[in-house]
């Protein structure tokens, strides 16, 4: 039996992240300002980003793109963030890719039916995405669309929910894997006379990321300081300044 200290989160070890939100919030750009930051561009969501990027065209590219990075040197990939755009497109690939190869036109009727589709589906991406994982030294950051679903809590009741837009298999998934789930929404506050109107910087429009779960939306953050509802610039700056490599003069 080996027994191992936790180690905590470094330029060494970074961070695994799903931001989420709905279409128009500002995920990709977000992502965007992440230091050293390259896209695998599944959905052609990044149009107008100034950014590097990988197109995926099918599951097949995706595939083979990730075990390229799992197996590449710091000289041969010298990013230090890798933003997957969007989970919801790719879990769309995945699928069109198991029905194709299993005869089938519903991921639910492939492999036999019974919903063994979706269950593979989850099994493919989890295994594949943690061949990446084992590079401590790059961040692993899945763009998603939000969807709002009714849960059930034995303890509060039945409410609406603000949770990733995916199979419930494959969103559960992803929510335990990342060590920061963060929601992206535009900021809107109510006028004097009641009416919500949207909160401005300047000419821009304000946009918060919360990383802490609350009544109505699933969220959460392993990393101190990441916390709690913030601006997307300072959400940013924290994430860049706790990862960046210190330069030794």
């Amino acid at each position: 039996m080996k027994i191992e200290k936790s180690v905590g989160f470094s330029p060494a070890n970074r961070p695994r992240g799903v931001i989420f939100g709905p279409e128009g919030s500002g995920k990709s750009t977000l992502c965007s300002k992440l230091d050293k930051v390259i896209f695998l561009n599944v959905e052609d969501g990044i149009s107008g980003i100034d950014v590097e990027s990988v197109k995926i065209n099918s599951w097949t590219d995706f595939v083979t793109t990730i075990k390229e990075i799992a197996k590449a040197t710091v000289e041969q990939f010298p990013y230090e963030n890798i933003v997957i755009d969007s989970l919801t497109a790719l879990e769309r690939m995945l699928h069109a890719h198991i029905c194709q190869l299993s005869g089938t036109t519903s991921i639910v009727l492939a492999h036999g039916g019974y919903g063994k589709g979706l269950v593979e589906a989850t099994t493919q991406i989890s295994m594949l995405i943690n061949q990446l994982a084992n590079r401590k030294d790059i961040g692993i950051w899945f763009v998603a669309h939000s969807t709002v679903k009714n849960v059930n809590d034995p303890t509060r009741g039945e409410y609406a929910s603000f949770q990733v837009r995916a199979d419930r298999g494959m969103a559960e998934w992803c929510t335990s894997w990342a060590d920061l789930i963060g929601f992206v929404e535009v900021d809107i506050m109510v006028s004097t006379d009641g009416k919500p109107v949207l909160r401005k910087e300047g000419n821009e429009v304000r946009r918060t990321v919360t990383t802490t779960p609350r009544g109505g939306l699933t969220a959460k953050s392993r990393i101190q300081c990441v916390t709690g509802t913030m601006t997307v610039d300072d959400f940013v700056l924290k994430v860049n300044s706790i990862f960046s490599v210190k330069k030794v003069k």
